[in-house]
């Protein structure tokens, strides 16, 4: 689904909302039935995969070890061998593993973008929340990323995309949320 909407309408405000990051004013919001304000949630939210605004890697890491940091917190008893197996194969995905020893702060801000797509997916998520995930990205990166929400799609997740280039994402919406409201 893509939500679109004005500036200010609200649309990163509704994701970090379906995270639980932001608690609603009144009402509920669930997803897969558990309220994103309850104890419970911490079990969903280990299956929501999510690429925020401001990208959230550790800029003194390698992309490695900013995959593994991640991978470590949903896997924490996974084997070496599965740990370096999943890292590996998104690193390969966001056409990265060939620069998983450098640090990121030396990444230009496309492979950044490229890094924190990998982040979003090293949960294998059954919601992957994309907040502009076009962002910074050269052509290959903008059809990497089409294939990426195709594979995920095809293989039943959710994926919720904010995103103001409708021209590169209009050929993998399946659905369009086009009035987000706001507060005055």
């Amino acid at each position: 689904m893509l939500i679109v909407g004005k500036n200010g309408a609200g649309k990163t405000t509704l994701l970090r909302l379906i995270l639980g990051l932001y608690q609603p004013d009144n009402d509920t919001i669930k997803v897969n039935n558990i309220n994103v304000s309850s104890n419970d949630f911490h079990k969903v939210k280990q299956e929501i995969g999510f690429l925020n605004d401001n990208i959230g890697l550790f800029r003194d890491l390698t992309a490695w070890d900013n995959i593994e940091f991640f991978h470590r917190i949903y896997y924490p008893n996974a084997s070496n061998d599965t740990r370096k197996e999943d890292i590996s194969y998104v690193l390969n995905k966001v056409d990265l593993y060939g620069h998983k020893n450098k640090k990121i702060n030396f990444f230009s801000r496309g492979m950044k973008q490229r890094l924190a797509i990998a982040r979003s997916i090293i949960n294998k998520p059954k919601l992957l929340i994309l907040d502009e995930p076009h962002r910074g990205l050269d052509i290959d990166g903008k059809e990497m990323i089409k294939d990426i929400i195709k594979e995920y799609h095809n293989n039943g997740t959710t994926i919720l995309i904010n995103s103001h280039d409708l021209n590169d994402i209009q050929d993998v919406v399946t659905h369009l949320m086009r009035k987000i409201f706001c507060r005055k």
